[in-house]
């Protein structure tokens, strides 16, 4: 007998009847929920990049305050600016490095690298969910492909894409 498209054999498993309309309105709403979860770990995923990002500038403008790290227009005004001359870049940075007090390196170097610490906690958390979130999905379309039979897949992107529209 029919019972809403589907009907369980001896292991428990459901079994399609052959009934398209019922197989296609379920597997429209399988993928517009899959849709809107794909599109809600997007949009966490882009506000976690912009996040990112923005530590990143805080970090390195934190690091040109304390002095360890210069741009090249700095770094060519501060040449420029000397009464001698001064070819070697990284012979000036160490030379500017130098002019700073070591206990002031020292307190620079560990906000530094706190700052880092908390940026790469966070990029590693943000690696995490992805990593998880792509495990799951590929899961979700394993089991899929096992529940819905061959002949009622979608068969290609404009199939797919009908799902969404």
């Amino acid at each position: 007998s029919v019972s809403g498209g589907s009907t369980g054999d001896r292991s428990g498993r459901q079994q399609f009847t052959g009934n398209p309309a019922f197989v296609d309105t379920h597997q429209h709403e399988f993928f517009n929920r899959l849709h809107g979860d794909i599109a809600q770990a997007r949009a966490y995923v882009q506000s976690s990049v912009t996040a990112l990002e923005a530590q990143i500038g805080d970090w390195q403008s934190s690091a040109i305050l304390a002095g360890v790290l210069f741009t090249p227009v700095q770094l060519d005004e501060i040449s420029a600016s000397l009464p001698f001359q001064m070819q070697d870049r990284q012979l000036l940075v160490e030379w500017l490095f130098g002019l700073c007090p070591a206990e002031k390196r020292r307190a620079s170097g560990q906000r530094l690298l706190d700052k880092y610490c908390a940026f790469a906690r966070n990029l590693n958390g943000l690696l995490q969910y992805i990593e998880m979130n792509l495990t799951a999905i590929r899961k979700i379309f394993k089991r899929f492909e096992k529940k819905v039979p061959v002949d009622f897949h979608i068969q290609n992107i404009r199939e797919y894409k009908a799902h969404h529209d």
